[in-house]
């Protein structure tokens, strides 16, 4: 038997850990363009704690964003302290997945914002630069841009700590 998407949704707030990321796998690796997920999912991590949310923000990667969720995603990564078992590391990373594989689109609005993100993962930052230029070539038909409509933030040698 095969159970309805409104079901399937349903199983994303589930009590067992093992059936929320079932869920929220189901629909990521489906491409859904529905967006209303992701605010379930936040929920989710609100209501039941950040120690393993990393666990399902993993399989979030990839559900599509509104500016609330982006904004969400952003406040979250400039939270200096979590609670004291969450896997900050994984948490961050997962986050910082999250943003870099989100519309390009929608992230050009959030530019200054994900710029100054301390939590950021450098290894995203060169995806969502390019998602960036790409998103402002395609709404200005323009093919480069100065510095000053469009922040570098490609990772430097130095600067390659996360």
């Amino acid at each position: 038997m095969r159970l309805s998407v409104d079901k399937i949704k349903e199983a994303i707030n589930h009590p067992e850990e093992e059936i929320r990321l079932m869920a929220v796998e189901y629909f990521s690796k489906s491409f859904s363009p529905d967006e209303t997920l992701m605010p379930l999912v936040i929920r989710g991590i609100e209501k039941d704690g950040r120690k393993k949310a990393y666990k399902l923000l993993s399989r979030a990667v990839g559900l599509e964003q509104t500016s609330s969720s982006i904004e969400w995603i952003l406040s979250e990564l400039c939270k200096d302290t979590l609670e004291s078992d969450t896997n900050h590391v994984l948490y961050y990373s997962n986050l910082s997945e999250i943003l870099a594989t989100s519309n390009p689109g929608l992230l050009l609005k959030y530019q200054s914002q994900i710029v100054g993100t301390p939590n950021l993962f450098k290894k995203f930052c060169a995806e969502l630069g390019f998602c960036l230029f790409l998103s402002f070539s395609c709404l200005t038909g323009e093919s480069s841009f100065d510095d000053k409509e469009f922040v570098d933030l490609r990772v430097k040698p130095e600067d390659d700590r996360k």
